[in-house]
Protein backbone atom coordinates (compact mmCIF):
# COMPACT_ATOMS: atom_id res chain seq x y z
CA UNK A 1 0.00 0.00 0.00
CA UNK A 2 1.47 3.94 -0.66
CA UNK A 3 3.17 5.66 2.38
CA UNK A 4 4.33 1.97 3.37
CA UNK A 5 0.90 0.23 5.17
CA UNK A 6 0.82 -3.06 5.80
CA UNK A 7 -2.39 -5.20 6.73
CA UNK A 8 -2.81 -8.71 7.11
CA UNK A 9 -6.22 -11.00 7.35
CA UNK A 10 -6.40 -14.51 8.47
CA UNK A 11 -7.53 -17.78 6.35
CA UNK A 12 -9.48 -18.41 9.16
CA UNK A 13 -11.74 -15.59 8.89
CA UNK A 14 -12.32 -16.30 5.14
CA UNK A 15 -9.55 -13.20 4.84
CA UNK A 16 -12.56 -10.67 6.33
CA UNK A 17 -10.45 -9.70 9.33
CA UNK A 18 -8.06 -6.67 7.40
CA UNK A 19 -6.26 -5.38 10.55
CA UNK A 20 -3.42 -2.55 9.89
CA UNK A 21 0.00 -4.57 11.10
CA UNK A 22 2.48 -1.39 9.73
CA UNK A 23 1.71 2.13 9.17
CA UNK A 24 4.91 3.85 7.71
CA UNK A 25 2.85 7.33 8.55
CA UNK A 26 2.22 6.63 12.36
CA UNK A 27 6.01 5.30 12.49
CA UNK A 28 7.65 8.69 10.80
CA UNK A 29 8.76 7.22 8.08
CA UNK A 30 8.00 10.29 5.98
CA UNK A 31 7.77 8.06 2.56
CA UNK A 32 5.44 9.66 -0.61
CA UNK A 33 3.76 7.68 -3.45
CA UNK A 34 4.13 3.99 -3.60
CA UNK A 35 6.64 2.02 -2.75
CA UNK A 36 8.70 -1.27 -4.46
CA UNK A 37 8.61 -4.83 -3.11
CA UNK A 38 11.05 -7.34 -3.35
CA UNK A 39 8.54 -10.41 -4.07
CA UNK A 40 11.05 -12.90 -3.98
CA UNK A 41 12.11 -12.16 -0.25
CA UNK A 42 8.97 -13.21 0.75
CA UNK A 43 8.84 -16.44 0.54
CA UNK A 44 12.04 -16.61 3.15
CA UNK A 45 10.02 -14.41 5.86
CA UNK A 46 11.64 -11.36 4.61
CA UNK A 47 9.57 -8.78 3.25
CA UNK A 48 11.74 -6.03 1.57
CA UNK A 49 10.27 -2.67 0.88
CA UNK A 50 12.25 0.14 -1.18
CA UNK A 51 11.02 3.86 -0.49
CA UNK A 52 12.09 7.53 -0.95
CA UNK A 53 11.43 9.96 1.88
CA UNK A 54 9.61 13.22 0.65
CA UNK A 55 11.66 16.02 -0.44
CA UNK A 56 11.20 19.80 0.10
CA UNK A 57 11.21 21.83 -3.12
CA UNK A 58 14.38 20.63 -4.82
CA UNK A 59 16.27 19.08 -2.67
CA UNK A 60 17.12 15.15 -3.21
CA UNK A 61 15.22 13.00 -0.95
CA UNK A 62 16.85 9.69 0.14
CA UNK A 63 15.90 6.22 -1.16
CA UNK A 64 16.09 3.46 1.70
CA UNK A 65 14.80 -0.44 2.01
CA UNK A 66 12.85 -1.73 5.33
CA UNK A 67 12.48 -4.92 5.89
CA UNK A 68 10.13 -6.76 8.21
CA UNK A 69 10.16 -10.45 9.72
CA UNK A 70 7.65 -12.01 9.00
CA UNK A 71 6.52 -15.23 11.16
CA UNK A 72 4.26 -18.12 9.40
CA UNK A 73 1.13 -16.61 9.61
CA UNK A 74 1.94 -13.18 9.50
CA UNK A 75 0.59 -11.63 12.16
CA UNK A 76 3.57 -10.53 13.63
CA UNK A 77 6.57 -8.52 12.14
CA UNK A 78 9.96 -6.91 13.18
CA UNK A 79 11.52 -3.94 11.13
CA UNK A 80 14.93 -2.93 10.12
CA UNK A 81 15.96 -0.10 8.11
CA UNK A 82 18.35 1.23 5.66
CA UNK A 83 19.43 4.07 4.23
CA UNK A 84 20.25 3.67 0.63
CA UNK A 85 21.06 6.92 -0.96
Amino acid sequence: MPFVRIVTASQASGWTDWTMAFDGVSEGLNAFGEVTIDRARISSGVLSILYQEQSSGVTPSPVRLIDFSLNGDMSAIGVESHRLL
